[in-house]
Order: C-alpha cells, then sequence, then structure tokens
C-alpha cells in the first residue's frame, strides 16, 4: 500500500492530486494484470518505446488518461531502467526548454 504523501499549502497548486491518484490505480491494476514491476515478465519490455507509442497515441485522440500510462511507464523506467543510466540533477540550461 503506498504511503501517503502530505502536500503543503506551496505546492497543492502545483500538484494534481487526481491525475496522481489515477497513476496509483492504475499501477494497482498494472500489478493484478501482470505482475510486479521488478518481476521476469519485465525485465525486456521497452519502457521508453511503451512511452513513445503513448505519446502518439495521445496525440492521435486526445485521450487525457493516457497521461497516466506516460506518467507511470517514466516511473517504471527510473525503477528498473532498461539501459546504462546515472542519477544526478540537471541544470535548468543543460535540460531542453519547454515551450
Amino acid at each position: 500500500m503506498p504511503r501517503e504523501i502530505t502536500l503543503t499549502a506551496q505546492s497543492d497548486t502545483e500538484i494534481n492530486e487526481r491525475f496522481l491518484q489515477g497513476m496509483i490505480n492504475r499501477m494497482a491494476v498494472g500489478r493484478h494484470r501482470y505482475g510486479s514491476i521488478y518481476g521476469p515478465e519485465h525485465f525486456n519490455r521497452d519502457m521508453i518505446k511503451a512511452i513513445r507509442d503513448r505519446l502518439d497515441f495521445y496525440e492521435k485522440t486526445g485521450g487525457a488518461e493516457v497521461l497516466m500510462d506516460i506518467a507511470n511507464f517514466a516511473m517504471i523506467e527510473y525503477a528498473v531502467p532498461h539501459q546504462k543510466v546515472y542519477r544526478r540533477s540537471h541544470e535548468h540550461e543543460e535540460t531542453p526548454e519547454v515551450k
């Protein structure tokens, strides 16, 4: 069971609780359907391709709930990377700008 996340007065305008709850719900259903993200059945899954495919689907359909899948796939890739990764914060200037 996930631990409760407490939002501060400043963060509650920047965090969409409905979106986060949707992510949690989808992860719970996914665990039931497909098993643990740490299990062997997930070892060869390409989360980066899954993100790209779902983003393409979102752009074609506008189905906003697909964005929860994209966020979950990014979280899974972070937790169980399928390529060599490193973990360090990037400076604002190092990352692509949102336009």
